[in-house]
């Protein structure tokens, strides 16, 4: 581990105080599924836990015969990978749907830190993962969301929300 310097109270006084007032927007990444520290009194198994970019790679490439079919690519290239499923015969866009949801929501729980992140004041939530365990956890603090997606199509634009975001109804942005 690589020592860093303190990061100064005031900063941190200041952080608090922003989060506090939901005037912090969080921003997630697949890091949020990590397990707890070996030292940590927190626990996360792995069943409960979605698999990281390259394991859910390596599950899907079973289904689309990946190495057979693209045998110089490698087999942890989540995006060669969900390619070579979308237009493998028999298989296709909602297959690949299909396969994720399985692998990133059936059987998984929120972590403890996106419990934590769950239950803060923030207006705003962007996030880079597919799983729907972010939206559960709001929702275990009794938050309304529905996430907007982005699509990259221009003619498949999001609606925007009637009401302005709270900590109650949060904003919650999927950009993948």
């Amino acid at each position: 581990m690589i020592p860093s310097a303190p990061v100064p109270s005031k900063v941190l006084e200041n952080l608090v105080g922003q989060v506090r007032t939901g005037n912090c927007i969080l921003f997630l990444g697949a890091g949020v599924h990590a397990p707890p520290p070996k030292e940590s009194r927190f626990v996360y198994p792995e069943a409960q836990r979605p698999p990281m970019g390259s394991a859910l790679a390596k599950e899907l490439a079973k289904d689309c015969d990946f190495e057979k079919t693209l045998p110089n690519d490698p087999v942890w290239d989540l995006q060669r990978v969900s390619l070579c499923y979308q237009t493998t015969q028999g298989l296709g866009r909602k297959e690949l749907v299909d396969a994720l949801c399985r692998h990133l929501d059936e059987g998984k729980e929120p972590s403890p830190a996106l419990r934590m992140l769950a239950g803060l004041p923030f207006k705003i939530l962007v996030t880079t993962n597919y799983d729907s365990l972010l939206e559960r956890a709001l929702r275990s603090w009794g938050k309304q969301v529905e996430p907007l997606t982005y699509h990259p199509d221009p003619k498949m634009t999001a609606q925007d929300p009637i009401e302005d975001p709270s900590s109650q109804r949060p904003l919650l942005f999927k950009i993948h």
